[in-house]
């Protein structure tokens, strides 16, 4: 790996033995980097001294094939600084190698598995006794898995669809997982007044909230990443960033096989109207019309979900509704499309059976 660093504010004394450490963290970096490092690959930056307000400064850049990367850290400790920056650029670049190679999805599993332990593991809260790992706990929760994941699935698609989430943040199945033991590890601390349906749906939103926060956090920290533009980018390479499950909008469509045929054009037609629609929907408006009209909570329970007042809700619901009509009224639905419509004939979507039992045998006892 080809080193450029330039020195500034320092010794001729000091220059030797900063190159020195320096030289040092690039070789382990460079072994952590394995196959990644071969190649046309190489570091630059700069190490600043201030020595008015005595800070160290530390920028540099990782060239690698088809990827720069940037870390930058500043502090009173310049052998502190020099290993964060470094910490920082190995970070990022085992982030790239893993997408290369599409570890993200394994690690999906190893996710699981944390959720798994939780269970096992689960300590009392305050001064109640944990509840025991029983399958009689979970079949309490198991009526309501496919409204939970068919709202898990809306949400995360159109969470997605405005950049909210990324594809590789979370999915539906993994909101349900997360849902479903973070309900048995808090269940002895449980709100009186919800209940256990909509108290999940609570606990969806919360962890949806927060992973929005996160991800957020995640992208804004790579934001000093620097990506080669796309045509200079080999095309097999291009095609692993096209995660399988990024979800799309127009999967959404498709209605109850219930609805009488003369009836099934038509609600697709406004289905395919809608969608753009729902897409542009304020969060909150969309999550509280889907909870009410869809799920079939009512307002003062979506209130509880949210954590808001009720009058709020009937609100965003009044609301939603005005946005959806105004933007589907024309020649094909001259009075527009009612939101509660859209998605009381959205077709259900159900929790694959593989994750039903994947998600079960986290409750058997032994």
């Amino acid at each position: 790996m080809r080193i450029q660093i330039t020195y500034k504010g320092f010794e001729k004394q000091d220059k030797k033995a900063l190159k020195e450490k320096i030289i040092e963290k690039v070789a382990d970096l460079e072994k952590k980097l394995g196959s990644l490092a071969d190649g046309d690959v190489s570091i630059r930056g700069t190490l600043e001294k201030n020595a008015k307000h005595k800070l160290f400064r530390f920028g540099v850049t990782l060239h690698l094939p088809h990827k720069m990367i940037a870390a930058d850290e500043e502090g009173e400790n310049i052998t502190e600084v020099i290993s964060k920056t470094f910490s920082e650029l190995d970070r990022q670049a085992q982030k790239h190698k893993s997408r290369l190679k599409k570890e993200h999805l394994w690690k999906r599993v190893s996710r699981r598995k944390k959720l798994k332990s939780k269970v096992l593991d689960a300590q009392p809260v305050g001064n109640q006794p944990v509840m025991t790992r029983s399958e009689s706990w979970f079949d309490s929760i198991k009526p309501h898995l496919d409204d939970l994941y068919h709202f898990a699935v809306h949400e995360i698609t159109y969470l997605q669809a405005v950049g909210d989430l990324v594809a590789d943040d979370m999915l539906p199945d993994e909101l349900v997982d997360a849902v479903i033991v973070s309900a048995f590890e808090q269940q002895n601390v449980k709100p009186e007044n919800l209940e256990t349906k909509a108290w999940l749906y609570q606990l969806a939103v919360d962890i949806l909230e927060k992973e929005i926060e996160e991800s957020r956090q995640r992208r804004k920290a790579i934001s000093l990443q620097t990506v080669i533009p796309d045509e200079d980018i080999d095309t097999n390479i291009y095609e692993f960033y096209q995660p399988d499950e990024m979800l799309k909008v127009e999967d959404l469509l498709g209605v109850s096989a219930n609805i009488p045929e003369v009836e099934k054009s038509q609600a697709l037609a406004e289905q395919a109207l809608a969608q753009p629609a729902m897409t542009n929907l304020p969060r909150n408006w969309r999550r509280a019309a889907m909870l009410h009209h869809a799920l079939g909570f009512s307002t003062a329970e979506v209130a509880s979900i949210m954590r808001m007042e009720q009058a709020m809700v009937d609100d965003l619901l009044k609301l939603a509704a005005r946005f959806m009509v105004d933007r589907t009224t024309g020649a094909e639905v001259p009075e527009g499309v009612q939101i509660q419509r859209y998605l009381e004939l959205t077709v259900k979507k159900t929790l694959p059976q593989s994750n039903f039992d994947e998600l079960q045998g986290k409750f058997k006892e032994g």
